[in-house]
């Protein structure tokens, strides 16, 4: 992957700049970043239904500060990791401060038979109350580092819009649920980043 034409809005800088990841295999210049002052919040109202509002207690400890701090899941221990027996996943509600065309939600994530993403869903909305799919994901996970030992430590998922979507929240939902599974270990979500990508509405 060579990277999204879209410019990133999340904020996610990293120790020598911009985040490689997730949505590109170089760093992103600044050239490439519109600094919308981005926050983001786990949602954890469990009377919201169809899995949104509710986030497992092992996700929140983490903080949504990790999903944003510029550093895949392979560097450093930084990512957002979730071991539970629980059905939820981690929901997160991101405001990027004013509507923009958002064309994308990306995330990396570590993948293999304990981890993984089985549910990856991208909603946006301007008000943050009525949200509608920005697109689906079809279940497509593109190794960004294949070189490495443990290639399955650092998967990107994506979700973009078939056109751009007016939008200032941007809701996210990712899970790791097996039936056959009865393991908690076997049940995980780890997350390294999260990263919206679109461009300022034209005047």
């Amino acid at each position: 992957m060579s990277g999204f034409a879209a410019k990133l809005l999340t904020d996610n800088p990293a120790k020598t700049g911009i985040a490689s990841y997730p949505g590109s295999t170089s760093e992103v210049s600044h050239a490439g970043v519109i600094w919308t002052g981005a926050s983001s919040e786990y949602l954890v109202d469990d009377n919201v239904g169809g899995g949104f509002g509710t986030t497992d207690p092992a996700i929140v400890k983490f903080g949504t500060k990790r999903l944003f701090d510029g550093h895949n899941e392979r560097v450093g221990n930084t990512a957002v990791y979730g071991a539970w027996h629980g059905r939820h996943g981690a929901t997160v509600l991101i405001d990027l401060k004013a509507v923009y065309a958002v064309e994308t939600v990306s995330a990396s994530l570590r993948t293999n038979g304990r981890r993984g993403a089985s549910t990856f869903i991208a909603q946006v909305s301007q008000d943050g109350e009525t949200f509608e799919p920005l697109g689906t994901w079809g279940g497509e996970r593109a190794v960004l580092d294949s070189e490495k030992e443990d290639a399955g430590r650092n998967v990107e998922v994506v979700i973009s819009a078939s056109d751009p979507v007016s939008a200032r929240y941007v809701k996210v939902f990712m899970s790791h649920w097996d039936e056959a599974h009865t393991d908690r270990v076997l049940n995980q979500l780890v997350i390294g980043e999260l990263a919206v990508w679109g461009e300022e509405l034209p005047e």
